[in-house]
């Protein structure tokens, strides 16, 4: 049985996880596949295979301002490792971790088992086609706004999923490709927009990483 290969120390709490050690395998995997495949067509890179300075602060974030109630419904877009949906899960909330890919809801259901009794909850989720079924009053991912792609798919997501006014939790390492999401898509919706600034909490990084809360305004 696979075991956690990494501990976190963050906010007075001891996270274990299980990391992959290098995410070749899966670039090989993905160049092997023949090129009308669906996920070679979709550059659906491993992302997810690797743990960022983004989802650091997010956990930090939850776990320091505990900004949800026991029992609260919370709903990860794009899991990855886990982390975020792991931190949330410790503050007791009713977490749903969702991602485009398998091999990361399954490495995020096997981290979660290293760190918390109850059972996880996983989704598959392809920001361009939103499950209406999952819906959150609160909503918690870390740079998932990494391309121009993407930035459209998730204000939609944001919509679909997130109930009326419901909170949702963006911490983004302050990339140019997001600053359209933040300076033009957000303002015209139906969201006040605030930030907290999260210090950096992985060794290996001196990201300033900022936490967008965005509160849905409309009754919809």
């Amino acid at each position: 049985m696979p075991q956690p290969n990494h501990t976190l120390h963050i906010a007075n709490h001891r996270i274990s996880l299980r990391i992959p050690e290098s995410v070749d395998p899966y670039l090989d995997e993905l160049a092997n596949r023949p090129a009308h495949d669906f996920a070679v067509a979709d550059e659906q890179l491993p992302y997810w295979a690797e743990l960022w300075p983004s989802a650091w602060a997010l956990a930090q974030f939850i776990l320091q301002e505990r900004p949800f109630p026991t029992g609260a419904r919370v709903l990860e877009l794009g899991s990855g490792v886990g982390l975020g949906g792991i931190s949330a899960g410790l503050l007791g909330a009713d977490v749903v971790m969702t991602d485009l890919h398998n091999k990361a809801l399954n490495l995020s259901a096997e981290n979660w088992r290293f760190n918390l009794d109850l059972p996880p909850h996983t989704a598959m989720m392809d920001w361009r086609a939103p499950d209406p079924s999952q819906t959150a009053d609160w909503i918690i991912a870390s740079d998932i706004l990494y391309e121009t792609r993407w930035l459209e798919p998730v204000h939609q997501t944001l919509l679909t999923c997130l109930k009326p006014f419901g909170t949702a939790f963006i911490a983004e390492p302050r990339r140019n490709v997001a600053r359209p999401f933040f300076e033009t898509m957000i303002p015209a919706g139906p969201w006040r927009h605030t930030i907290h600034q999260v210090e950096p909490v992985s060794p290996a990084s001196k990201t300033l990483i900022d936490i967008h809360c965005l509160k849905r305004q409309d009754g919809s």
